[in-house]
C-alpha cells in the first residue's frame, strides 16, 4: 500500500513539473498572460482599509479578485436583516436620491414614525447651537447676486483683457461689499500698498488702516505658500496664467465676514454686458480687468486671527481657479456649490494643517440641527442653521475622497472639467477621477432597485459613494482620514420621534431603545438602513425596504 501511494505521488509531481514548464514556454513568461498597458499605473484603494497603493493593471486584476473574496467575506459577516437581532444600538437611515441645487424643490423621503425605536435620552447634541464668530459667503450665495452665468453661452473675450501692471502707491477705484448684501455694493478708492511676486495688496484709502508689516506678511504668504499649493492642486486661474497678478483687496467687512471671491469679477467688461443683457459692470458693482479676492482688513490685522485670514485667502483662491474651470466649458457650467466648497475647505487644511479644528468646524457640524435632521451633503443651504455646519460636512467628504481616491483626485477633477467638450457634471467628474478598481468597489456596496431613478449611472455611483462616506464616518479606524476621529457621532444623533424627512444625499442616525429595530411600515420605499452595534461597528449590510 505504501509503495502504491509513493508511486502515485511521484506521478503527480512529474505532472506538476511538466505543466509548469509548458506554461513558461508557451508565452515566454507566465506573467505575460495579462498585457500591461502604458498607462497602467493607477490608484488602488481597498474599501475596507482605505489603503492607497500603486499597481499595474495586471496587479489590479489580481486585486479585484482578492477584493471580491474580501467583499464576499465581509458580506457574510454582515446581516441582511434586522429580524431577530438584539444588538442594533444605532441605525443610520440614508436617502439615496441625489439632491439638485439647481431645482427649486427636491423630494424628501419620510422615515415614518420612529417613536417605537428611538432612545431620545442618548442624544447629547443639545447646547451646541452657537452662532459662528466668523463667516464666508458661499459661491451659491454669491452667484445669486450677479448676472446668471450658469449654462449661458458667451464668446470668450480674453483678448479684450489687458493684463494690468501697477506700482506701489498707485490708486484705483474698486467695487466692494462689506456685508455681502447685493444692495450694499460701493465704489471706493484703493491704494496699491505692496507689489508682490504673484499679487498686489490693495488697501482702502478711507475707513481702514493696516500696518505695513501686516501687508507685507499677507503678500509673502500668498507668494511663497498659498499660490504654489493652490495652483499645483487645482491649476492656474484666468489672466494669472497669462501673466497677471492677483489683486487682494483689504477692506472693512461686517457681521464677521472674512472674505469672498465673486465669479463675475473674473469676466471682461464685454462678457459681463453679454451675460447681463447689456447692463454695464459698474451698474452691477462688478470689478473687471483684474483677478480679485476680497479679504477683511480687521481679520488680517489681528495677530490671533492671521492664520484664519491666510486660510481664507487659500480658500477663495481655489474659488477663483474653480470659476476658471467653468470658463473652459462651451456653455458656462458652474461646478456644484458643495464640491466647489469642499475643495476650498480641503486646501485650507492642506496649507494650514489643523485650521478647521481651530476654527471650531467640528462643533458646528455636530451641533447642526438640519444636518442631524437629514439635510443633504449636496445641499449647501446654511440659512436655517449653524453657518459652518454645511462647510464642515463637505470638507469631511473632501478628506474622505482624498483618502479613498488619492492625493491627485482634485487635480484630476479640475482637469476633467476643463477638458470636457460638453456639459460636465459633478458625478461624472468625481467618478472619472478615481481608479477603476475603486469604482467597482463602490458599485458592489449595494444594488438599487430599478424603481429608484437617477439622471445617469455616474449619479447612481455618486449616491453609493456618499453612502460609503457616511458609513466610514460612523467609527474612526486607522484606515480612515485623521479628521474623522474628531467627529463624535453621538452628538449627531436624531432625537425626534415623529417622521424625519430626509433629503436626497442626507441621512439621520439614532440610538435604539433596546437593541432592536424594524423598518417602520409607513416609511417611504427606497430608503437605505444600516445597523451598528454599541461600539459603532457595522453589523448589517445596507438594507432597503
Amino acid at each position: 500500500m505504501k509503495r502504491l501511494l509513493a508511486l502515485l505521488l511521484a506521478v503527480v509531481l512529474v505532472a506538476a513539473a511538466f505543466a509548469a514548464c509548458s506554461g513558461k514556454d508557451s508565452g515566454g513568461s507566465a506573467a505575460k498572460e495579462t498585457e500591461v498597458s502604458e498607462d497602467a499605473l493607477d490608484d488602488i484603494s481597498d474599501i475596507s482599509g482605505k489603503k492607497i497603493t500603486k499597481a499595474t493593471e495586471a496587479e489590479e486584476e489580481d486585486d479585484d479578485a482578492a477584493e471580491a473574496d474580501d467583499s464576499a467575506t465581509r458580506s457574510s459577516e454582515l446581516s441582511t436583516s434586522f429580524d431577530g437581532r438584539k444588538d442594533v444600538a444605532y441605525v443610520m437611515v440614508y436617502n439615496p436620491a441625489v439632491y439638485d441645487e439647481n431645482k427649486t424643490s427636491n423630494k424628501t423621503m419620510s422615515t415614518g414614525k420612529l417613536s417605537k425605536w428611538i432612545d431620545t435620552n442618548a442624544n447629547r447634541a443639545d447646547g451646541l447651537d452657537q452662532p459662528s464668530e466668523y463667516k464666508m459667503l458661499s459661491q451659491k450665495d454669491l452667484f445669486a447676486m450677479g448676472p446668471d452665468v450658469n449654462g449661458k453661452e458667451v464668446e470668450q473675450d480674453r483678448a479684450g483683457a489687458i493684463i494690468p501692471t501697477y506700482k506701489q502707491g498707485e490708486k484705483k477705484n474698486f467695487f466692494y461689499t462689506a456685508s455681502g448684501d447685493t444692495a450694499s455694493f460701493k465704489e471706493a478708492s484703493f491704494t496699491c500698498a505692496y507689489v508682490g511676486k504673484k499679487c498686489y495688496i490693495w488697501t482702502m484709502d478711507k475707513g481702514t488702516s493696516v500696518e505695513k508689516s501686516v501687508i507685507e506678511k499677507v503678500a509673502k504668504e500668498f507668494d511663497d505658500v498659498i499660490f504654489d499649493k493652490d495652483t499645483k492642486m487645482f491649476g492656474q486661474p484666468r489672466f494669472v496664467e497669462d501673466g497677471a497678478k492677483v489683486s487682494i483687496l483689504l477692506h472693512p467687512m461686517s457681521g464677521g465676514l472674512m472674505g469672498y471671491f465673486w465669479g463675475p469679477e473674473l469676466l471682461t467688461e464685454n462678457e459681463v454686458k453679454v451675460l447681463a443683457n447689456g447692463t454695464s459692470p459698474k451698474k452691477l458693482g462688478i470689478n473687471t480687468g483684474d483677478p480679485v479676492i476680497h479679504v477683511c482688513d480687521e481679520l488680517v490685522a489681528s495677530k490671533s486671527a492671521q492664520k484664519r485670514a491666510f486660510s481664507t485667502v487659500a480658500h477663495e483662491f481655489q474659488h477663483m481657479i474653480n470659476f476658471t474651470s467653468t470658463l473652459y466649458t462651451p456653455k458656462l457650467t458652474v461646478m456644484n456649490t458643495w464640491l466647489n466648497e469642499a475643495m476650498s475647505g480641503y486646501i485650507e487644511d492642506v496649507v494650514y494643517p489643523g485650521v478647521q479644528k481651530e476654527n471650531g468646524r467640528y462643533m458646528e457640524y455636530q451641533g447642526s440641527k438640519t444636518i442631524r435632521g437629514g439635510q443633504s451633503l449636496y445641499n449647501f443651504d446654511s440659512s436655517k442653521d449653524i453657518y459652518y455646519g454645511v462647510y464642515c460636512s463637505v470638507w469631511l467628504f473632501s478628506e474622505y475622497l482624498n483618502n479613498a481616491a488619492g492625493k491627485d483626485v482634485f487635480t484630476k477633477i479640475h482637469k476633467y472639467w476643463r477638458a470636457n467638450s460638453g456639459t460636465p457634471t459633478v458625478a461624472e467628474a468625481i467618478k472619472k477621477s478615481v481608479s477603476s478598481s475603486y469604482q467597482k468597489q463602490i458599485d458592489k456596496l449595494i444594488s438599487y432597485p430599478s424603481s429608484l431613478k437617477f439622471n445617469s449611472k455616474d449619479e447612481e455611483w455618486l449616491s453609493k459613494m456618499t453612502l460609503d462616506f457616511y458609513i466610514d464616518m460612523m467609527k474612526y479606524d486607522k484606515g480612515d482620514p485623521d479628521q474623522f476621529k474628531d467627529v463624535k457621532i453621538e452628538k449627531l444623533l436624531y432625537d425626534e420621534v415623529n417622521a424625519a424627512n430626509i433629503e436626497g444625499g442626507g441621512r439621520i442616525i439614532f440610538a435604539t431603545k433596546d437593541g432592536k429595530f424594524s423598518i417602520p411600515s409607513d416609511a417611504d420605499k427606497s430608503l437605505v438602513y444600516v445597523g451598528f452595534d454599541k461600539n459603532m461597528n457595522q453589523i448589517t449590510a445596507p438594507i432597503m425596504k
